[in-house]
């Protein structure tokens, strides 16, 4: 199953090569839910029919909006894997992008009967979705966003799988429909919260990278997974990643494709808690693009040359003119917690990463959630 680390139409050159052989009608698979590229394959002649499956998972009328020219309402797959091909091996149906996939009588649409002033703190995935259905349902909606920029961790997570960006401009444009009131750069603390005099506030304000505690990590060659990956900073040729999760190798294989020397270290394997297609194919590019798979390692320390890591017993020094910190993240959760302080009668929710750092599954879902029993 092609995940978001492959490109679209990945597959239709399978297509192609029967067609070439045969008088039977070919169907074509494999990543063809962009109506577009779907047409594309059509109109060179690749193949008679196109087939799509976790497409219509995310969004059932995509074929219709497609009719209508309405491209920019389809919410498209963004080949995660993480609901559709995880929880089917646990009898269950679920979709990252669309939380009403299984959910259709548990989750009811409808509009509120009374009108609520709802302030959303965040601007990544769980406060847009929050803030977009809230509003669609007839609420007066204001979302804070404390940079010029919204969907968050998104951004990063695209530099790494830029096919995912799909699911930004599909959320940016519910938002801006809703009748939401976007207000980016601009923080909001328990006081700001307050002054506002909200029925409800929604704390989605996201979480902050982990620093380890280990010899040298304050050290100027240090840096951030995030900010690699969302352009803030520049790494020399030789690059350490400290953290073998899914940020962490989406770092090193997009430091390997601009042709950086990367090895990859972590305390347990590589990619452990990420769905198993998808380990694989990062995996193998991984290896494909020269990066050093050093898994059961642990950074002992860190110097201005490189990294002494601890492997299979013994130290091994991995030369290094940037080491690059991926290790997990912690919940951002203070404002939550001041406001707790400051009005404990006031209705006050966190959700998505500031709830706990988890997918974007778990954030769009909650916001949804929390949206439609507002």
């Amino acid at each position: 199953t092609p995940d978001f680390n492959e490109p679209p139409a990945c597959l239709t050159y399978l297509a192609e090569a029967v067609k070439k052989i045969t008088t039977v009608p070919v169907i074509a698979v494999g990543k063809l839910g962009d109506p577009r590229v779907a047409d594309r394959v059509l109109q060179d002649g690749i193949a008679d029919f196109i087939a799509v499956g976790r497409p219509l998972l995310a969004d059932a009328y995509l074929p219709n909006k497609a009719r209508e020219g309405r491209f920019e309402d389809i919410m498209q797959c963004i080949y995660c894997n993480n609901g559709c091909t995880e929880n089917r091996l646990l009898g269950r149906n679920r979709c990252a992008v669309n939380p009403e996939l299984g959910m259709e009588r548990v989750y009811r649409f409808e509009p509120t009967r009374k009108r609520k002033k709802i302030v959303v703190v965040g601007g990544g995935l769980a406060g847009m979705e929050t803030a977009t259905i809230a509003a669609q349902r007839g609420h007066e909606v204001h979302l804070y966003e404390r940079t010029a920029s919204l969907v968050g961790q998104w951004i990063p997570a695209t530099a790494a799988k830029p096919q995912i960006g799909t699911l930004t401009e599909n959320m940016k444009h519910r938002l801006a429909a809703s009748g939401a009131k976007v207000h980016l750069e601009h923080p909001l603390d328990a006081q700001g919260v307050l002054a506002l005099a909200p029925d409800l506030v929604v704390v989605a304000t996201g979480a902050k990278q982990s620093l380890p505690d280990i010899p040298g990590i304050r050290g100027k060659n240090i840096v951030m997974a995030w900010d690699v990956l969302d352009g803030s900073v520049q790494t020399g040729p030789e690059v350490v990643v400290v953290g073998g999760g899914l940020t962490g190798s989406d770092c090193a294989y997009y430091l390997a494709r601009q042709g950086k020397r990367v090895s990859l270290i972590n305390n347990s394997q590589v990619l452990v808690h990420v769905e198993r297609l998808s380990k694989l194919t990062l995996k193998e590019k991984l290896i494909n693009n020269g990066v050093y798979l050093y898994p059961l390692s642990r950074a002992e320390s860190i110097t201005e040359k490189g990294v002494n890591v601890i492997n299979d017993g013994e130290i091994v020094f991995l030369k290094a003119d940037t080491v690059v910190i991926s290790v997990g993240v912690r919940a951002d959760n203070g404002l939550a917690a001041q406001l707790a302080g400051l009005a404990p009668t006031l209705s006050v929710l966190t959700i998505g990463d500031a709830y706990d750092p988890r997918t974007a599954l778990e954030a769009i879902h909650e916001g949804f959630k929390i949206a439609t029993e507002a």
